[in-house]
Order: structure tokens, then C-alpha cells, then sequence
């Protein structure tokens, strides 16, 4: 028997067994929310059988690390120049 999973925007998934699927878009959700309040440690930790729902936790997971680390040196650096030290460079990549 299919199952289908319907999005908001009218996105639909279908397929035997989603296999945790709205439990990792239900925690990409949550986990968004949480940046949006400034907690860049959080991460989708759930896994699904459905590739392109775990292609986007993976890039997801990545995009949020790489934000975390420039977060700390952003905040190194500021630090620094607070005291007067302004060796720190902040890199901009474009």
C-alpha cells in the first residue's frame, strides 16, 4: 500500500514506507526555528530511507556547522577588538 506525504506548498512524497520522513521534516522545522532565535548548536539528528529528505538533514547539518564556525570567530573577534586588540581579521569569503 502507498503512502503519501503532502506538503504545504503542495510538495508530495510517496512510496511504501516513508521511514521516518516526517520525523526528520518535522526536526529541519524545529531545528530552523531554533537558528531563527539565535541557537546555531542544534542539528537534525533523525534519519529516513527517503534520499532526498536525508540529502537535505545532510546539507542542513552542514550549512548549520559551517554557520556555528563562523559564529565563534565572528565572536572571537569581537571580543578582541572589544579590549582593544585589533590583530583578529574577520576573512570574508565571497
Amino acid at each position: 500500500m502507498k503512502r503519501w506525504l503532502i506538503l504545504e506548498d503542495g510538495t508530495y512524497f510517496e512510496g511504501e514506507g516513508f521511514g521516518g520522513t516526517s520525523n526528520v521534516i518535522g526536526e529541519i522545522v524545529l531545528t530552523a526555528d531554533k537558528v531563527n532565535q539565535g541557537i546555531f548548536r542544534c542539528r537534525v539528528k533523525s534519519d529516513t530511507k527517503n534520499p532526498m529528505i536525508s540529502t537535505l538533514k545532510k546539507t542542513v547539518n552542514q550549512m548549520l556547522n559551517s554557520l556555528e564556525d563562523k559564529m565563534i570567530k565572528l565572536e572571537s573577534t569581537l571580543n578582541s577588538y572589544a579590549t582593544d586588540d585589533f590583530r583578529p581579521v574577520l576573512e570574508i569569503e565571497s
